[in-house]
């Protein structure tokens, strides 16, 4: 007899039924919410394309998927319950019902005085004990071990069984396949947005490249043709929000008039936009125009770098067309 059960029992008790549950710990409504919170959490941050990594040598750096990890703590988590689950005892004595759990130290969890027992019977496939509107449900013992609790409390009635709706077999197996498929298109969505973002910087920077080369060909030309100092300024800046990335690039370029002010020749912005989609969409290219005299001829100048670049572009309407 384990040491706790000797503690807990009177001098005047004697053991009369003694059983452990068996199977698996049924998979309840809190659990199910607290897994699903845990992959929610995890895929989050997976589906906006961020990606973790472990430098398992100073030049050694592992990608680390957030499901994997995800899984490996509802997996866990799991084996705790079914761990506490098959760690309960009941125990029936000449004197009460007693229930242990506890996984490092067993602990008396619940107990029922054999005088208020009314009657024994079936909830589902489990026996219970009732005592008025109550009832102290033995889960993990099955319909077998009904008719032994029954003997062991000296024969109660024998109330009519409580017919719940049939559990269906397969609710663990489709929830662990359910959640590993979550997680298996989490991590796949989140592949093809840091494509995506890969392929947007790439864009952005040929874009770059292309406003610049722009720039640098404008202001030769106006210098040679005007022999004036030419100023250009490229201002870039970037928009990220979880619907849509940007880069920027405002083109101005101006020469100097009278004695302290000057005349800006040249005003565009060009942006790189990547809209956020399930399967993300090539960047697209916009053309802005303000006002700026030679500004036809650097959107020309700036088309031919596009062109160079293989970008296509979404130009003004009527400006610069071929």
């Amino acid at each position: 007899m384990p040491a706790f059960l000797t503690h807990t029992l009177r001098p005047t008790e004697t053991v009369r039924f003694e059983q452990r549950p068996l199977g698996f710990p049924p998979l309840t409504s809190r659990a199910v919410v607290l897994y699903a919170a845990i992959l929610l959490l995890a895929a989050f941050p997976t589906l906006s394309g961020t990606v973790f990594t472990w430098a398992a040598r100073p030049k050694i750096v592992v990608p680390v998927p957030l499901m994997i990890p995800a899984l490996l703590i509802i997996a866990l988590i799991e084996s705790l319950r079914f761990v506490a689950f098959r760690s309960r005892l009941y125990v029936v004595t000449n004197e009460r019902v007693l229930a242990f759990s506890g996984t490092l130290k067993t602990h008396l969890r619940a107990q029922l005085d054999a005088t208020r027992v009314r009657g024994v019977q079936l909830v589902g496939n489990e026996p219970a004990i009732a005592t008025g509107e109550r009832k102290l449900l033995l889960t993990g013992l099955d319909a077998v071990d009904l008719e032994s609790v029954r003997e062991a409390l000296g024969g109660p009635p024998l109330l009519a069984p409580i017919h719940l709706e049939r559990r269906r077999r397969w609710r663990r197996p489709i929830a662990a396949l359910v959640a590993v498929l979550f997680a298996a298109a989490a991590e796949g969505e989140g592949v093809l947005q840091r494509q995506g973002e890969r392929d947007f910087q790439a864009m952005a920077t040929k874009v770059h490249q292309a406003v610049l080369d722009a720039e640098a060909a404008i202001c030769t030309r106006v210098a040679i043709a005007t022999g004036l100092p030419v100023s250009r300024k490229c201002i870039e800046s970037n928009v990220h929000n979880m619907f849509v990335s940007e880069a920027r690039f405002h083109s101005r370029i101006a020469v100097p008039v009278h004695a302290r002010g000057t005349d800006e020749i040249v005003s565009v912005e060009t942006r790189c936009v990547r809209t956020m989609n399930v399967v993300p969409w090539p960047p697209s290219v916009s053309i802005r125009v303000e006002s700026g005299r030679e500004n036809a001829t650097f959107l020309a100048e700036l088309r031919r770098k596009l062109d160079a670049a293989h970008v296509e572009a979404t130009w003004p309407r009527g400006v610069n067309e071929r």
